[in-house]
């Protein structure tokens, strides 16, 4: 191999190098920045905090009540339910929308945790859940249950909708009582389910974004100075040809 061959060979390594490491960069930078308003935190709430629904993703007039975060025990991960209501109905306690997220230690957990949640949710004996063609949207969960309960609270019409989806190792779900024109509309918990859909999958995306990055970066760390040191040995001092 000639000193020229050898010496673009090293550059587009060094360059690929460089196109990884800032990659990895760009993630560790978003990293760092939420460590430093919340330095305790594990990757497993990183993620949490991450994948949950925020007040700019609810309809107009609803927010989150202070104290309304609560932990919701977990073995081996962290769960975690968030509450919110609609500011004209503050003493209505039935005028709600929540969200539990649910991290599990891995894909296999987080598939039983799904069954489960399910499950709780969704009795497989309870015969009136039925889905809404209101709520059908395009989304990116590997595993989806949405479905909504039709009845009467405090004498008002209304719908009780579910939703329990599955995002790598991450379970969400999301329940809200919707009315028919006021507080919280069919079309409107649509919306709440589709940034609940983004967040959770933005949320693993960038987990293992930031993870594949990491181990290929430490990967090509070892591997660089015995291949630089082949590449430098082979285009040393030769003989006359």
């Amino acid at each position: 191999m000639k000193g020229k061959e050898r010496k673009l060979l090293l550059s587009l390594f060094l360059g690929l190098l460089g196109l990884l490491g800032l990659q990895y960069l760009m993630g560790w930078g978003a990293f760092t920045a939420m460590q430093r308003f919340s330095p305790t935190l594990s990757p497993d709430l990183e993620l949490l905090f991450e994948a949950m629904l925020q007040v700019e993703d609810l309809p107009a007039g609803w927010h989150r009540l202070k104290g309304s975060i609560q932990t919701r025990p977990l073995p081996g991960g962290e769960g975690r339910f968030f509450w919110f209501n609609h500011a004209s109905a503050k003493e209505l306690t039935w005028v709600n929308i929540s969200e539990t997220v649910l991290v599990y230690g891995d894909e296999e957990a987080a598939g039983g945790g799904y069954q489960e949640q399910r499950d709780k949710f969704f009795p497989p004996q309870a015969k009136r859940w039925e889905e809404n063609e209101a709520l059908a949207f395009s989304h990116h969960a590997d595993e989806i249950k949405v479905a909504c309960l039709e009845g009467y609270l405090n004498g008002r019409h209304h719908y009780a909708c579910r939703a329990v989806a599955q995002y790598g190792r991450v379970v969400i779900v999301v329940l809200g009582n919707v009315f028919e024109d006021q507080w919280l509309t069919m079309n409107e918990f649509r919306g709440v389910l589709e940034a609940a859909d983004r967040r959770a999958v933005t949320a693993v995306k960038s987990e293992a974004q930031f993870s594949g990055s990491a181990i290929l970066l430490k990967t090509l760390g070892r591997v660089m100075p015995a291949l630089s040191g082949c590449i430098v040995t082979g285009g040393g001092a030769r003989g006359p040809s």
